[in-house]
């Protein structure tokens, strides 16, 4: 996106957030020195610019049927780019429509609060008690 295009303010970006930020890196993609790429009527992608390279920082904050249309716009925009945080089904698209490959770091485990407690052994925290 060129310098002079228009940016999503402050107010838009976290109406995105708050709509499609499902990704645990979503908020963190507000702090400061991230760039974003930002799509009008779709949403943004975060990242950071670094010795000529850009870092993606999450999943696009989109709607899933716009995530493909984002990404390829971004990819467009400028060069080269790696993805880091990204979901599962975010990794796939990048896979099969855009030629990148994943390593899988680690897990994000999703707990039910309202449905959870310390009951059972299974649930006690590792150690000795």
């Amino acid at each position: 996106m060129p310098d002079d295009a228009q940016r999503f303010s402050f107010e838009e970006r976290i109406s995105y957030l708050k709509e499609y930020g499902s990704h645990c890196m979503s908020f963190s993609a507000l702090q400061p020195g991230i760039q974003y790429f930002d799509m009008p009527g779709k949403g943004y992608i975060a990242y950071e610019q670094k010795w000529g390279r850009r870092a993606v920082l999450s999943d696009p904050v989109c709607h899933v049927k716009d995530q493909e249309t984002l990404i390829a716009e971004f990819l467009r925009s400028g060069g080269p780019t790696g993805f880091a945080q990204v979901s599962e089904p975010v990794a796939k698209l990048l896979y099969e429509k855009f030629g990148f490959y994943a390593t899988q770091f680690g897990i994000e485990s999703i707990i039910d609060l309202k449905n959870w407690d310390l009951k059972g052994k299974k649930n006690r925290s590792c150690g000795h008690h």
